[in-house]
């Protein structure tokens, strides 16, 4: 029997691109397995993705060489929307996909399309809804979804329609911990019941799930196995894209062997090797000081005709804080920062900006001192060139010509894009395009920062960059609310931390406290890095990995 999908030699380059995105890829796709390709932001994984079912090079142009087979026939001989129907692809602009008016015609679109009996249609929408936990929402309108609500439901688009190879492009950017877990395992069901899956992820609670791992490198396999060939290769993996598992790499920055697989596990041998925690390297407890710039009184909003997001909300965000807001997808994160710059005005309460009610402000006034980075960069870029789009809101403000070149290259420098200022963002990577929208607001300058989902579509290095970044913006005054579903993000880089639930604000206080509480980060559908549970059990609170290996000493033997 023919392999499912199988690439031989196959060589791309875009059209108008400056360098090949794939040079040479073998791959072979096995029923009944789950394969996750991975790598650097960069490396061609979308790419190779996209030659599955033809959508390169018969809609995405370019020079192509090689050959791919879908059940043993070349691609090119196949109809074109017989190869779409068989080979199912979410993709990872998963907004860009949804365009019903309801959660539940958005899934039965394709089945429509085919003229599927109704009863039978209604049984596969219920079926694929429940499977992404959307069971109870077939009536919203899509666009009033959380972004994690919205690529469930691209999910169940493609669970709906039962194509016998199911492709994924990154489809948990968006979800919340608890989320990213169900989709692993979401997944090897799926494989488990002899579905042909294939997942460009790297994320590593996807990436360790999957029986085999392809990793490329600038658009050729560097490496290929299974996940444990490289769990304990800390070095490897960063360098692969995928950020290493706490445990295995704090070992081995202790030249520790046999790395643990439990936090339990951990802390015995910690104390069996001589090791013991030392409080007085840990950072100093936060301090939070400054005077209010927002102030929530009793808010409240709910969409038009729409469910009621937020009820009563009474928060405050201080200068010179850095701030994570984390919860489950759902719990009103980014309607809760769209009213402190103006998006949105909230239909119950007020909002204060340096003691003023937002509403008496426009939004130009209120952009003009906070800067805020979109959870689809998308939304936010428009220029044909980098420069001209991290120039522009320098041009509104009046900076006179001669400034904006350097004002420009040091933004771009800060975010990792050195000389881009003449690429066109719609041919970068989706990372890219996140790098460059934050790129965008940090040369205006603003008083304060607000962030939804920074590291979205940034590969392991790139997150720990990001993360860097942040915790060096805090630590000039410069107040940031960063909303986010990395725990290892909030952790590196924010001192204060807010958990908000469907029902309101759980929680409220320093980062390192809170992410010491298990229980507390479970009822809001979270879980603490495995650094952070072990510094727990050490006394030291929540630490990130890097502060936790700085504060473990070893005894004299």
């Amino acid at each position: 029997m023919p392999a499912p999908l199988r690439l031989t030699d196959v060589h791309f380059t875009y059209r108008r691109a400056a360098a090949p995105s794939l040079r040479g890829v073998n791959l072979e796709l096995e029923p009944g397995r789950f394969t996750v390709i991975s790598g650097r932001t960069g490396a061609g994984k979308t790419t190779c993705l996209r030659t599955f079912n033809g959508l390169i090079p018969f809609t995405l142009k370019g020079e192509m060489r090689g050959r791919v087979e879908l059940f043993g026939e070349p691609l090119e001989r196949r109809r074109r929307l017989d190869a779409l129907r068989r080979v199912g692809m979410v993709f990872q602009d998963f907004e860009a996909q949804l365009f019903s008016t309801t959660v539940a015609a958005e899934v039965a679109f394709s089945l429509e399309c085919r003229g599927m009996p109704r009863p039978e249609m209604r049984a596969r929408v219920d079926e694929a809804l429940a499977r992404v936990g959307l069971h109870g929402l077939a009536g919203r309108e899509p666009g009033s979804l959380s972004g994690g609500q919205k690529q469930r439901l691209a999910i169940a688009c493609l669970l709906a329609a039962r194509p016998e190879i199911l492709a994924f492009d990154e489809p948990s950017t968006d979800l919340d911990p608890a989320g990213k877990l169900e989709v692993a395992a979401l997944l090897a069901e799926l494989a488990a019941e002899g579905r042909t899956v294939a997942l460009v992820e790297h994320e590593t609670e996807l990436v360790a799930r999957a029986g085999r791992v392809l990793f490329l490198r600038d658009g050729a396999v560097a490496a290929t196995g299974g996940f444990g060939d490289f769990r304990d290769d800390s070095e490897a993996l960063l360098t692969l894209g995928v950020r290493p598992p706490d445990l295995p790499r704090l070992w081995r920055r202790l030249g520790l062997p046999g790395a643990p697989a439990t936090v339990d596990e951990a802390a015995a041998q910690l104390a069996a090797n001589g090791f013991a925690a030392d409080p007085t390297r840990a950072p100093a407890a936060p301090h939070f000081g400054g005077p209010p710039l927002f102030v929530l009184q009793n808010v409240g909003f709910a969409y038009p005709g729409g469910p009621r997001v937020l009820d009563g909300v009474n928060l405050e965000f201080r200068r010179g804080e850095s701030t994570a807001i984390l919860g489950p997808n759902g719990a009103g994160k980014t309607t809760l920062v769209s009213l402190l710059n103006g998006l949105r005005r909230p239909t119950g309460g007020r909002v204060l900006v340096d003691g003023v009610d937002a509403a008496t402000l426009s939004i130009g006034e209120l952009g003009r001192r906070i800067g805020y980075v979109f959870q689809n960069p998308d939304h936010q870029l428009f220029a044909p060139t980098v420069f001209e789009e991290v120039a522009f809101s320098l041009q509104t403000r009046g900076v006179v010509a001669a400034e904006r070149p350097a004002r420009v290259a040091r933004a771009l420098a800060a975010v990792g894009l050195d000389a881009a200022e003449r690429r066109d963002p719609f041919m970068m990577t989706k990372g890219e395009r996140q790098k460059l929208a934050l790129a965008s607001i940090l040369v205006a300058e603003p008083d304060a920062l607000i962030l939804d989902e920074p590291t979205t579509g940034l590969d392991a290095a790139e997150q720990e960059a990001m993360t860097a970044l942040l915790r060096e913006l805090a630590a000039r005054g410069c107040t940031l609310i960063v909303v986010t579903h990395s725990m290892d993000a909030a952790l590196g880089a924010c001192q204060r931390t807010v958990l908000l639930t469907e029902r309101g604000v759980l929680a409220d206080g320093p980062t390192r406290e809170i992410f010491a509480r298990d229980e507390l980060l479970a009822a809001a559908q979270l879980r603490a890095p495995d650094a952070a549970r072990l510094s727990a059990r050490l006394g030291l609170g929540g630490l990130d990995f890097a502060t936790l290996a700085a504060c473990l000493t070893r005894r004299p033997s």
